[in-house]
């Protein structure tokens, strides 16, 4: 009896030792499952409404700070120095567009004839060319453009003179924004250069109308 009771002892001491295993969580039900995916689709939707009002905020104060600073300009004209601090500020942005214009006509002219993304390949890169002569101009009014049309070249032609031309108008703009950080602006050389621009951009509109 003694044994008995000893062995009763041992096992109740040895049992905590071996927790059982929990049981596996319920399976959800369709109903649950619905109303769970009901749950993550408006929190979801929630946050694209609060982004969505952020960036409407963020614009509204941007506009509202460029109003501010027309006004401002109309009251007090900028000095010399100042425009040209603006204008050297914004050259990064010019700079970029400067790699973006080659890099988007080397593109251009690796396409085939027939290729469906010419159009929408040259639309964007005249978007480049446009924002590039207008840093150019800065607040200088655009001349007239050329006369030059390029009706009479086949569109195979057509592409490979962008990266032909904008080889050239790469190396031009360079050495354009290098003289402009030194104040050396060469007068001659600024309307040749505005006149190539407005060339070319001729040349690419003629790739999609």
């Amino acid at each position: 009896m003694k044994r008995s009771l000893r062995i009763v002892s041992v096992f109740l001491f040895i049992q905590p030792m071996y927790p059982q295993q929990p049981s596996a969580p319920a399976q959800q039900t369709p109903q649950q499952q619905q109303q769970q995916q009901q749950q993550n689709d408006e929190a979801a939707r929630r946050e694209a409404e609060r982004i969505a009002a952020e960036k409407a905020r963020e614009e509204e104060r941007r506009k509202e700070s460029e109003a501010r600073l027309d006004e401002f300009r109309k009251l007090r004209p900028p000095t010399p120095s100042e425009r040209r601090a603006t204008h050297l500020r914004l050259m990064g942005d010019f700079q970029k567009n400067v790699r973006k214009l080659d890099k988007t006509s080397r593109e251009i002219s690796a396409l085939a004839v027939n290729d469906k993304g010419i159009a929408k390949k040259a639309k964007a890169l005249n978007d480049t060319t446009t924002d590039v002569l207008k840093y150019v101009l800065f607040e200088a009014s655009e001349p007239a453009p050329p006369q030059n049309t390029f009706e009479g070249f086949s569109i195979k032609e057509r592409i490979k003179l962008v990266g032909v031309r904008s080889g050239t108008l790469y190396q031009a703009l360079n050495q354009w924004s290098v003289s402009q950080k030194k104040f050396t602006v060469d007068v001659g050389k600024t309307t040749a250069l505005i006149n190539e621009l407005q060339t070319f951009s001729l040349l690419v509109r003629s790739l999609y109308r």
